[in-house]
């Protein structure tokens, strides 16, 4: 029915029950499962797709059901959220390569739609509907970097017939989308022959093989994953340049990537729990414990440089502050007088190491430092040595007498008895609290 149809039915019903034209919808409009587009075209700028590509990503629509995307082709792959991924080497001999997406539910309901990807660098941005996000792109003709094949007129580096250019540093752990172009590889005799390009080396061909590919129509050269420069920092890639039918045409040429470092890592202390000792008798300054952490990210980059701290004391007796740390070395000493075995027999603090200068990720540990005892206290007699009647009323001393000179040959030793006898005094009462009462 039409919307004039419709109006006119709202208009009879309202007339018998006013509420009738708000309850009744003039027309459902079903949900249809299926593809965004009638035919998915994916755009790539190289006649070569190499494992682990990203093509772009499939639009489907499944309303409430549930279905699993599939390709015809298994040199692709569809993940569950769409992704068109390349699973196996493939050259766009034609310019072109068609093949048919699935969609099947779990009632076994089927859409299928075509696709194809297609060999294309005129247009660098494409709509939405033709190139899904995720497409190989390179940037506008007058921005790609280009590093052509040396003359010898340029004066760089040779090694054997190798030329050996500048580094290309790129940083690690790039999200992508990949496969990324880098720079363009090129040689002048494309002016006036077919030239066909081709790498080697690690990151290629060797471990880790896949990680570098190169257009051999164009030379424009990719990376197919993100770096990990504590996996590996550098690589050294050889280029080569040769003319159809009639080989090499230029010497070879080496490419070093450098990674560079982002800082990923975290400080890590080389040990959870530290023991240390110190005596209670510690000068200011006396060093306790040297702890130690480490950054996994590149030495001398601020990425690993270290900062140490204290974050806690326990217990903060007789202060707070009874240690210190030196910030670059690590170093705890003792930063304050007090330390008493006979108060606190042992410290806990919580140390920090910070990389980016203190600044940056932190890892903690924990150091325990024991309090020694020292020689601190002088000897005391445990009572007076005064005479007491009442303890005792008389003493037998036995006494000797000897030379300063030592004997030449044994000889006794005269001694003598004296018998001391305490004569009492009358000394003032002492009151016992345990005896007496209220009379």
């Amino acid at each position: 029915m039409g919307s004039a149809g419709c109006t006119l039915l709202g208009l009879l019903t309202s007339v018998v029950f006013f509420q009738a034209l708000t309850l009744v919808p003039c027309e459902a409009v079903a949900c249809v499962p299926g593809f965004e587009v009638e035919k998915l075209i994916f755009r790539v700028c190289s006649r070569q797709l190499h494992s682990r590509w990203t093509l772009g990503n499939v639009g489907f629509q499944g309303c409430s059901a549930r279905f699993a995307l599939s390709s015809s082709d298994g040199r692709f792959t569809v993940d569950a959220d769409g992704t068109l991924t390349v699973n196996a080497e493939l050259t766009l001999h034609t310019g072109h390569h068609d093949f048919l997406i699935h969609a099947v539910s779990s009632q076994s309901d089927q859409v299928t739609v075509p696709a194809r990807v297609k060999y294309d660098c005129s247009q660098q941005e494409s709509s939405s509907q033709d190139a899904p996000a995720g497409s190989a792109q390179i940037p506008a003709k007058s921005d790609v970097p280009v590093l052509s094949f040396p003359k010898p007129s340029q004066h760089l580096r040779r090694r054997k017939r190798a030329w050996v250019i500048p580094p290309i540093n790129y940083p690690e752990n790039d999200r992508g989308p990949f496969p990324k172009f880098m720079v363009q590889i090129r040689s002048d005799e494309d002016k006036f022959k077919t030239i066909r390009y081709s790498i080697s080396g690690s990151g290629v061909d060797q471990p880790p093989v896949g990680l570098f590919a190169v257009d051999r129509d164009n030379g424009n050269l990719y990376i197919t994953q993100p770096l990990d420069r504590e996996r590996q920092d550098s690589y050294l890639i050889v280029a080569h340049a040769e003319a159809v039918g009639s080989g090499a045409v230029e010497e070879l040429m080496e490419i070093r990537v450098v990674v560079i470092d982002m800082n990923d890592n975290v400080p890590i202390f080389t040990k959870d729990t530290f023991l240390g000792d110190a005596p209670e008798a510690s000068p200011v300054g006396f060093e306790v414990i040297k702890v130690e952490a480490t950054d996994l990210d590149e030495p001398g980059n601020a990425n690993s440089d270290i900062r140490y701290r204290i974050l806690r004391q326990d217990p903060e007796l007789p202060n707070g502050n009874m240690f210190a740390i030196n910030p670059v070395s690590g170093m705890i000493r003792v930063n304050s007088a007090g330390l008493d075995r006979e108060t606190c027999r042992n410290y806990t603090l919580d140390v920090q190491a910070a990389d980016l200068e203190g600044h940056g990720h932190s890892g903690q540990a924990r150091v325990i430092i024991s309090i020694s005892d020292s020689n601190d206290h002088a000897p005391a007699f445990s009572q007076s040595k005064g005479l007491d009647f009442e303890r005792a009323r008389q003493h037998t001393l036995l006494v000797a007498v000897e030379n300063d000179v030592p004997f030449a040959t044994q000889l006794p030793t005269a001694t003598a008895t004296v018998l001391v006898n305490v004569q009492d005094v009358d000394e003032a009462p002492i009151p016992n609290p345990g005896v007496g009462g209220a009379a």
